[in-house]
């Protein structure tokens, strides 16, 4: 079972990707929260962490700091954002494994999910070939521009 916490700061967002996960078999919401503090409380009960686009610049990179350093087994996801989005970027930088971009389906939350849960590499050894969506800088379907803003 794939134990999830959801951290956002838009109520109605957490709601619904709670209840999209509520029919996977295979995960569970642990909890959801709005505040950096209500975050550190359900961090050690999860497996993955989805930070969402509507948390604040500094509430999002200081869930995904304690998060990496509390608690280095959970999976820290990007929920929502744009691809060149520099706190995106930032986020991964902090410690966050993966990220959903807000273009991306349900089928690819889903999949990124179990993927980076199955993955067995850790914030100290993480390698592109082993961590789906990672970097901005690897997506094929971006300018050479692109990934360089990104960088």
């Amino acid at each position: 079972m794939i134990r999830v916490l959801i951290c956002d700061g838009m109520g109605l967002k957490s709601s619904l990707i709670a209840a999209l996960l509520s029919h996977e078999p295979d995960m569970r919401v642990v909890g959801s929260a709005s505040t950096v503090r209500d975050s550190l409380r359900h961090i050690p009960q999860c497996d993955v962490l989805l930070i969402g686009n509507s948390l604040p610049r500094t509430d999002a990179l200081a869930v995904a700091i304690a998060a990496a350093s509390t608690t280095p087994h959970v999976k820290t996801i990007a929920v929502g954002y744009r691809a060149l989005e520099p706190l995106l970027n930032e986020l991964l930088k902090a410690g966050a494994t993966g990220y959903v971009l807000q273009d991306a389906s349900v089928a690819d939350l889903l999949s990124t999910i179990r993927e980076l849960n199955q993955s067995t590499c850790s914030d100290s050894t993480r390698e592109p070939s082993k961590m789906p969506r990672t970097t901005l800088r690897e997506r094929p379907d971006l300018t050479a521009r692109q990934r360089a803003r990104a960088a």
